[in-house]
């Protein structure tokens, strides 16, 4: 459970990290990234 709640947390300060920057690569991979770091989360769920 406190490994689930600590991925979320990271990626989430990924994501975050990534869209702050806002460059059209980074947005591009964002659209990439978020559903598989959802699947990730669910299947770990």
């Amino acid at each position: 459970k406190f490994m689930k709640w600590h991925l979320v947390h990271f990626v989430q300060g990924f994501l975050h990290s990534l869209w702050w920057l806002q460059s059209p690569e980074i947005i591009t991979c964002n659209s990439v990234l978020v559903p598989l770091a959802h699947a990730i989360i669910s299947m770990l769920g």
